[in-house]
């Protein structure tokens, strides 16, 4: 009669959910975006994991992501310094990013900052939504300001993304020559030949496999009618690969 009652509803802190998949996020990004320095042994598995990502430096979308996280907590009352170092790094890697500033380089650049700025205006203007809606609607500002400039950059009389699919064409073929050669390499050394005796059966696994790369990556005659070549599968998927590439990025730079 005289013990006390407990409360009805009791309020919860609320539980820290740990770091072990943010940590397991950050190595897939080094890994992923040293996926052309991989050994010659994983050579197929690298060649794969560079066509299915359209933009292979996978960590530059994090950081331009977490840049403009930075620059919106600022803006709800965060830490300046915080913003400015954050937003000084992704400019920095932006422009020092070893590739040309033409062609895909160009076309990675100017991505990775259109995504971020998109992502950052979302975040302001929506604070009360879940991170997946604005996501997805910082992509899809994205894809629309992309698309209205490659539109009005497309040469007169030809078609608006023909520019966009040989550059994208060029970039997969040089990426899936570049793991075959090595994967090639790998296949005529003393050591995989004896590997080769002894498991007969993987070999014949990783010819399928590498048949497999070839057909994803390499563009596809057209019919006689037609003639000349069609964009290779993987090319003609590239915006759907890149929408859901900008997603995970966006997902680690949000837990960052």
């Amino acid at each position: 009669m005289f013990g006390a009652v407990a409360p009805e509803a009791v309020a919860t802190a609320p539980r820290e959910r740990g770091w072990r998949w943010f940590v397991l996020g950050l190595v897939l990004m080094v890994a992923v975006t040293a996926s052309p320095a991989w050994p010659a042994p994983l050579a197929l598995l690298a060649g794969a994991v560079r066509l299915l990502l359209p933009m292979e430096q996978f960590a530059l979308l994090v950081l331009t992501g977490i840049a403009a996280c930075a620059i919106v907590g600022w803006w709800n009352g965060g830490r300046l310094l915080s913003a400015v170092l954050w937003t000084a790094a992704a400019a920095y890697v932006v422009w020092k990013v070893p590739m040309p500033l033409s062609g895909y380089g160009a076309f990675l650049r100017g991505w990775a900052v259109v995504l971020g700025a998109a992502f950052g205006l979302v975040c302001l203007a929506t604070a009360s939504r879940p991170f997946l809606a604005r996501a997805l609607a910082a992509v899809g500002l994205a894809g629309t300001v992309t698309v209205a400039g490659l539109a009005l950059r497309a040469p007169e009389g030809q078609p608006a993304f023909a520019g966009v699919e040989q550059m994208l064409t060029t970039e997969y073929q040089q990426r899936l020559s570049g793991s075959l050669e090595q994967w090639r390499a790998r296949s005529t050394s003393d050591t995989w030949r004896e590997f080769a005796k002894r498991v007969p059966l993987a070999i014949e696994r990783a010819g399928r496999f590498e048949s497999l790369l070839v057909m994803l990556g390499e563009p596809v005659s057209a019919s006689s009618a037609v003639g000349g070549t069609r964009a290779s599968p993987l090319v003609r998927l590239a915006p759907a690969l890149l929408a859901l590439e900008s997603l995970m990025a966006l997902a680690l730079a949000w837990s960052a």
